[in-house]
């Protein structure tokens, strides 16, 4: 049993206080008090009460609370079209930690990153197959210690993507140094003066072709990318505002040199079609998407939020 007690916060449960008096007990003679309470059968009965047809469980709403406060994860858009990695594989081995899935998406990344895309479309590379090698030797500290290598001139490459004591991933930018360094491989099998001038220009290329990585190039292009997007939104159904000419030297200089600027067009509906893009899938509700998520993101993080986009919004 409780008491409902007017000017006081909760209830007053009788069995707390049962020997004392009403007035040691805090509450003033005179005062209107409501009692509530339940019967021993009505306690049995929601006791031994099951779940109501339908009616889903406590645990199971707890669940779907910790779900929808658990962030997405986006899948990431591996690039298309035949100057990239055929297949990829990572270290199968038990006890992993990250797990192989992890790497597996690491390799994905790194795929997918604008700066080896772009090099790899420049150069025309095709790589078979990118794997995770297993750790050999300390890095620093042994005199043999292998992050890479290259097989064949692009039938694999394979990567160290754990640090020494195999509990993480080493860092993301050395990772990625050292896949440049794999693909100047390409063209040079010794570590001679070509070689060395070729990796060089790969690092240099992958920074300056990888608009992303915010500056001005990257200001312009989320500019142009907007005029774009803009205009399609404000002129429906006019052609002209529909297509674009790969062979236009300032979108290419602008925009269209960048991967991920014909990624996020590809997702607002454009697609190649001979020397132009055009927009196919005309929904404006994509286009509208496609305007938002330029202008709440920066240069910097807008590879991120582009994959992110894509798989939230588009059905393939």
């Amino acid at each position: 049993m409780k008491l409902l007690i007017p000017g006081r916060t909760g209830f007053l449960q009788l069995d707390s206080f049962s020997h004392l008096t009403l007035e040691q007990a805090g509450i003033p003679l005179g005062s209107k008090v409501m009692m509530t309470g339940s019967s021993a059968e009505e306690v049995a009965s929601i006791v031994n009460a099951q779940d109501l047809p339908g009616l889903a469980p406590m645990d199971h709403d707890i669940l779907r609370a910790q779900e929808r406060a658990t962030p997405a994860q986006a899948s990431l858009a591996l690039p298309a079209g035949p100057y990239t990695f055929g297949r990829y594989e990572s270290l199968q081995q038990p006890g992993l930690s990250p797990p192989p899935s992890a790497a597996l998406k690491l390799l994905h990344r790194l795929a997918a990153d604008p700066g080896i895309v772009a090099i790899m479309r420049k150069h025309r590379w095709e790589v078979g197959l990118l794997s995770e090698m297993p750790p050999e030797g300390k890095v620093g500290v042994s005199a043999m210690c292998i992050l890479g290598y290259n097989v064949n001139a692009g039938q694999e490459i394979s990567l160290r993507l754990r640090t020494d004591d195999l509990k993480g991933f080493r860092r993301y930018d050395r990772i990625r140094e050292t896949l440049c360094h794999e693909l100047a491989h390409m063209v040079h099998s010794e570590h001679d003066a070509h070689f060395k001038a070729l990796n060089s220009q790969l690092l240099r290329e992958s920074a300056a072709l990888d608009w992303t990585q915010g500056g001005q190039a990257g200001s312009e292009a989320l500019a142009t990318l907007a005029t774009i997007l803009q205009n399609v939104l404000d002129h429906p159904g006019e052609d002209k505002y529909q297509h674009i000419r790969l062979s236009n030297p300032a979108f290419m200089r602008r925009a269209g040199r960048f991967p991920a600027s014909l990624q996020l067009l590809n997702i607002a509906g454009f697609n190649a079609v001979a020397q132009e893009l055009r927009l196919q899938r005309n929904d404006p509700g994509l286009v509208w998407l496609s305007l938002a998520a330029l202008k709440s993101t920066q240069a910097a993080s807008f590879q991120t939020a582009c994959g992110t986009f894509d798989h939230q919004v588009i059905v393939k």
